[in-house]
C-alpha cells in the first residue's frame, strides 16, 4: 500500500510540473542597421505579429516589446 501511495504521489508531482509550463514565447534577437553593423546601447521597440495562413493573413497574436 505504501508503494502504491508513493507511486501515485510521484505521478501527480510529475503531471503538475508539466502543466505549469509558461504560456509565452521566449526569444533573443540581434539588431543591425542596413550596413549590418550591430546597434548597441540603443532603445528599440519590437512589434511582433503572428499571422494566420500567410504573410498577409489576419492577426492571431500581436505583441509589442520595448527596452
Amino acid at each position: 500500500m505504501k508503494r502504491i501511495f508513493s507511486l501515485l504521489t510521484l505521478v501527480l508531482i510529475a503531471v503538475s510540473v508539466f502543466t505549469l509550463a509558461p504560456q509565452k514565447m521566449s526569444y533573443q534577437t540581434v539588431i543591425q542597421n542596413s550596413n549590418n553593423t550591430l546597434i548597441n546601447s540603443t532603445n528599440v521597440v519590437l512589434h511582433i505579429c503572428i499571422l494566420h495562413d500567410s504573410s498577409t493573413g489576419t492577426d492571431v497574436n500581436v505583441e509589442t516589446q520595448s527596452g
